[in-house]
């Protein structure tokens, strides 16, 4: 874990959606935690990218992508400034007021629950990941 006042912390890596369960086509595919909750989520609703940051949803779209399409995104967190960019162009630059305990994550969490929303439990999402770097400094 480590403190998103200080320092520089840098995730990236290059997605591309392959497939999302049709009832609910939503899933995070990068993000930050801290000890309680998350605190930056990177999600994919259909083919529009978005940001929420401390649990809201932020009111720049990160772009709109076809499925299969590769989308090469940076999360850095530079001395409290967190930056996203999203094919090398900057979309976010926000101070959120990140403290300690913070780390990152990567994958393929689709937002749905089959039991509680009547999502086919055979539903399914995927996505590749690739050219993975996590630095600190």
């Amino acid at each position: 874990a480590w403190s998103g006042s200080s320092g520089t912390h840098i995730m990236s890596g290059v997605t591309r959606v392959i497939t999302m369960a049709p009832e609910k086509q939503e899933m995070v595919v990068a993000q930050m935690h801290d000890g309680s909750d998350d605190t930056l989520q990177i999600c994919v609703e259909g083919t529009t990218w978005r940001a929420s940051i401390n649990g809201t949803e932020h009111s720049t779209t990160l772009g709109n992508f076809s499925w299969g399409t590769d989308v090469a995104w940076e999360i850095r967190v530079d001395d409290g400034e967190l930056t996203i960019r999203i094919n090398g162009a900057v979309k976010i630059t926000t101070d959120p007021g990140y403290g300690s305990g913070q780390y990152f994550k990567v994958g393929v969490y689709p937002q749905q629950n089959s039991t509680d929303q009547d999502n086919d439990p055979t539903d399914f999402a995927a996505c590749e990941l690739r050219d993975l770097v996590v630095s600190h400094s």
